[in-house]
């Protein structure tokens, strides 16, 4: 669905600036945006954001991609009348004059002073905040220079000059684009994604190794007591969180021995199975009973990389040759 809401660029920030800052967020949340305070209605439009600006301190579009965490809006000590609750969408620049709204972060009622609100969108490098209400109020920044006055962008919030005549973009709809002169007070905070989940790595996702789980990445422990049967040796591991499990051992010139997998519960023990293959069952054969195979086993949760979700037992399996 498409909607007019006049919203220009005039100027766009340069490949170079934004591949910079990109390299220096990769690793830790990134802020971007305008850290100026408001100082008035950004009437006639209903939402704005920025596009470029000399001298900026910040990257203005996102420097990376990533989840947007946190959104912070610097308002005025005195309010505009008829001020509603206002929000940030993250807009794409499509062309040169249009934009394509990506997400929208919940409406917040905003007071004087410096506000965050923690919140978790998608956000592509390159990607802007457009700061406004569903009803098409804003508050902005004072007048810029005479040298920066071209070199703003927003969206107009309603197509008609002076007022709201029709609700801004939601997520997924399209907005035409004019030049403004405002600054914008909101910027964001940006956290890698490395495994995808939409959860920030650094603040939200307590296991950023794996997509399943957002809490702390589960933990292994194996019972130190193991049983070997004539055909199998039975373990018993126990994991935090509930979980897909795997259990392999392996033997030089062997490969993988043994290997089973289960889903098991939280906090408590369940067994484990390791069927003996026939190779192993003939080297067993073949070693004397006196003597045993030492054979070491890995427990892993599924989908999670590294060793963060890992434990280890060694179990020794007494030969099967008599004298």
């Amino acid at each position: 669905m498409r909607r007019v809401l006049s919203l220009a660029i005039l100027a766009a920030l340069s490949g170079s600036l934004l591949a910079t800052a990109g390299a220096s967020a990769a690793s830790k949340g990134a802020e971007f945006g305008d850290t100026c305070s408001g100082v008035r209605a950004g009437a006639p439009f209903g939402a704005i954001f920025e596009r470029s600006r000399t001298g900026a301190q910040l990257p203005l579009a996102a420097p990376t991609s990533g989840v947007l965490t946190k959104w912070i809006a610097y308002m005025p000590a005195l309010f505009p009348e008829g001020v509603p609750p206002l929000t940030v969408r993250v807009v794409r620049a499509i062309g040169s004059g249009e934009v394509e709204v990506t997400a929208k972060a919940a409406l917040e009622s905003l007071r004087p002073g410096k506000n965050e609100f923690e919140t978790r969108l998608p956000i592509e490098a390159g990607e802007y905040l457009a700061f406004g209400s569903n009803e098409g109020g804003t508050i902005a920044c004072g007048p810029p220079s005479a040298e920066e006055e071209e070199l703003r962008v927003q969206v107009n919030g309603g197509g008609i000059a002076g007022g709201v005549g029709q609700s801004i973009p939601q997520v997924g709809e399209k907005a035409a684009v004019e030049a403004s002169a405002y600054r914008v007070p909101v910027s964001g905070v940006i956290e890698p994604d490395v495994d995808g989940d939409g959860y920030g790595d650094l603040t939200q996702d307590g296991c950023p190794q794996g997509a399943e789980y957002h809490g702390a990445c589960p933990t292994l422990h194996f019972a130190p007591a193991y049983t070997v049967g004539a055909g199998s040796v039975q373990v018993q591991v126990k994991s935090s969180a509930g979980a897909r499990v795997a259990v392999t051992g392996k033997l030089p010139g062997l490969g993988t021995s043994l290997g089973t997998r289960k889903t098991i519960p939280a906090g408590r023990y369940t067994t484990f199975s390791l069927a003996i293959p026939p190779a192993l069952g003939a080297q067993l054969r073949h070693l004397d009973s006196r003597k045993s195979l030492r054979v070491p086993l890995v427990a892993r949760v599924n989908h999670v990389t590294g060793n963060v979700s890992t434990d280890r037992l060694t179990v020794r399996i007494p030969g099967r040759h008599r004298h």
